[in-house]
């Protein structure tokens, strides 16, 4: 790495001892981080300024739409993630497990993707997403049930006049992101008050814990149900979304599970676990992503990978130079 600012950009540069005999090709790779760069990025690449782009981010989505020299050159591969309304476990009335299932209940995963752009997401119905040895496709998600969400909300005393349900998320531009917009509608069908609040500096606010709830993605590091269910919900390992979320069987097996060798054994282990978690519901799983690249049609040997890092740069070159 020859350079690093998280606010700008990053500048890798050619490893002059990689292991393999002249690779990789180019001298430096780029990653533009800036504000601006981003807000620009769509009209940078037509003007020739910028030979790759992640153009997932639904501004960018709409921009390529917008263009069909662009729609025709895009390409899409699966990205092993998964997205999700996180709760704060700690907070009052999300403390309550109950009341977490009656969100998850009444939120129409299909509906929040179908408001994403065509082809961006399929509906999850799992935690650990298709594409990983231990996925269980008949693992007990809950199906969209708003009158099943409304009883248990009354069983357990919800406070439908007063309360108001603050769903954060990042705030990249003035639009309200559509899943966003999404959920809203489908938690405002059972008369829950939402407020939405977009915030430049999100994870900021996440970390002092006085959130409600957020949107969040988890793209894999690694392959390997691992990678969500130990590092997501152990209690003892992180807790990156801050959900203050704990349960010590859900401690137990994911360590247990983390060493099984046994792949009969891993698969029961995980859809156990994968069952409490989602009866506790401290995230409600939305959907799963697709990565969505553009790239300068004269670059080759871009390998793309569904889970981090999703670029192998060792194999890229141009094959002519405007």
């Amino acid at each position: 790495m020859e350079f690093f600012n998280s606010d700008t950009k990053i500048v890798l540069k050619k490893n002059e001892i990689y292991f393999v005999h002249n690779r990789p090709f180019l001298d430096r790779v780029i990653f533009d981080l800036s504000q601006e760069g981003n807000k620009y990025a769509i009209e940078r690449f037509e003007k020739n300024e910028i030979d790759f782009i992640f153009a997932g981010e639904e501004t960018y989505l709409k921009k390529i739409n917008q263009r069909k020299n662009l729609n025709k050159i895009t390409e899409t591969i699966p990205q092993v993630s998964t997205y999700f309304l996180a709760f704060n476990c700690l907070k009052k009335p999300f403390d309550n497990p109950r009341i977490r299932k009656a969100f998850n209940l009444a939120i129409d995963r299909f509906k929040v993707v179908n408001a994403l752009p065509k082809d961006y997401a399929i509906p999850a119905i799992s935690i650990v997403p298709n594409g990983i040895f231990t996925y269980v496709s008949n693992v007990g998600s809950y199906n969209y049930d708003p009158e099943k969400a409304v009883r248990i909300l009354k069983e357990e005393g919800f406070d439908f006049d007063n309360f108001i349900f603050e769903l954060t998320f990042r705030k990249q531009s003035e639009d309200i992101p559509n899943d966003i917009l999404a959920i809203k509608e489908s938690l405002e069908k059972i008369n829950i008050k939402v407020k939405l609040k977009g915030l430049a500096k999100h994870w900021e606010y996440i970390a002092k814990r006085e959130f409600d709830a957020f949107r969040v993605g988890w793209v894999a590091d690694y392959p390997d149900a691992d990678n969500f269910i130990f590092n997501i919900f152990n209690s003892n390992a992180g807790d990156p979304f801050y959900l203050g979320y704990k349960n010590g069987i859900v401690d137990k097996l994911s360590e247990e599970a983390k060493y099984e060798i046994e792949p009969r054994a891993r698969v029961k282990l995980y859809a156990k676990i994968e069952q409490i978690i989602i009866d506790d519901s401290p995230v409600v799983p939305l959907y799963h992503r697709k990565n969505i690249i553009l790239r300068n049609q004269n670059l080759q040997g871009v390998k793309l990978k569904g889970f981090s890092p999703q670029v192998d740069f060792s194999e890229i070159s141009f094959r002519t130079f405007s």
